[in-house]
């Protein structure tokens, strides 16, 4: 009451650009994640800047976690099973996820040649896996985890890899042309030091049976294991150089006194590491029971996965003009 028409006018100016910058900003304001929330969820295709096919890359998502399918729960147990037991609902069991079937599946693939290396230590293998599985699935990763480089190209026939799977349809499969989607490229992943040490620790000690040295020798690239550090160890694993990740992972190792404010608002990841001369509770956190219908499901997954790699082959050579095929 009592403003001029002018002094409204700026109060309504201010107001649309503040709207208009929350509207268009990449990553919510620190103050607005709150408990946090996804920053990726799925697979939607390949990266558009390299000729690679390992190199796929997650869909840009910035909202709530999903609840994971039944069906995942076995999956969540082998790959990630601290996450089943930490995040299994009181009531029913259910679990909310920021990664879907195929990154689980994918980190479980992944999980083969650091299962075999690093086995003798079950406390090492249990904290490796920490971290990349929360990083991965999370429901808070919006908190730790900064989508830092995004990329639109496109998309599994404009779903996502598992959309695509579960849907395909032999009739114009060899040549798709599908949709586009943002995708993470490039991530900016805030850890504390000292989860980044303690996870190093329970882990150089392990010695590999062929070599009879550590085992960072073989898992920390040119600085071998007599001049790798936890921060060289981390960056090595987190670098697309390595040939194995299939996006850069910025490791941002933060110390106790490192406020939020300094962070930007996120916060340093800092879960309990076991050491390795302690035994690590690895046990699955739910036991499950497969009847015929669901053993026919995941063998038809099974087949369906299959089938696209053999596709995949038979399109190279089937398309008569590339540009028409997808990749």
């Amino acid at each position: 009451m009592g403003r001029s028409d002018p002094y409204l006018a700026t109060v309504a100016l201010w107001l649309a650009l503040a709207s208009a910058a929350t509207a268009f900003s990449p990553t919510p304001a620190p103050s607005s994640r709150g408990g946090g929330h996804c920053v990726w969820y799925g697979v939607c295709g390949e990266d558009p800047d390299v000729d690679m096919d390992h190199r796929k890359l997650n869909c840009l998502y910035s909202g709530p976690a999903k609840r994971a399918p039944d069906l995942d729960a076995s999956l969540l147990a082998e790959a990630c099973p601290h996450l089943g037991r930490e995040l299994a609902d009181p009531v029913d069991g259910s679990v909310s996820l920021c990664c879907d079937t195929t990154q689980l599946q994918d980190l479980k693939r992944a999980f083969a040649l650091p299962e075999s290396l690093l086995g003798r230590c079950p406390a090492c293998l249990a904290n490796f896996r920490k971290n990349f599985c929360d990083m991965t699935c999370r429901p808070d990763q919006s908190r730790f985890v900064n989508a830092t480089k995004v990329v639109h190209g496109p998309t599994f026939n404009g779903k996502t890899l598992e959309e695509f799977i579960s849907g395909i349809e032999f009739q114009g499969l060899l040549c798709i042309s599908g949709g586009s989607a943002d995708m993470v490229q490039e991530v900016k992943y805030f850890i504390s030091e000292d989860f980044a040490q303690s996870t190093f620790d329970s882990c150089a000690g392990v010695v590999h049976p062929s070599t009879s040295g550590s085992i960072m020798s073989l898992m920390c690239g040119r600085w071998g294991g007599t001049l790798c550090t936890a921060r060289r160890w981390f960056e090595f694993m987190g670098s697309t150089t390595n040939g194995v990740s299939p996006f850069e992972i910025l490791y941002e190792f933060v110390d106790e006194q490192t406020s939020q404010e300094v962070l930007g608002g996120f916060v340093a990841h800092d879960p309990e590491t076991t050491p390795c001369n302690v035994e690590a509770n690895v046990s699955a956190f739910a036991i499950i029971r497969f009847g015929p219908k669901v053993l026919a499901d995941i063998l038809g997954a099974f087949l369906a996965r299959l089938l696209l790699h053999c596709v995949k082959a038979v399109r190279a050579l089937s398309c008569i003009r590339p540009n028409d095929c997808g990749r």
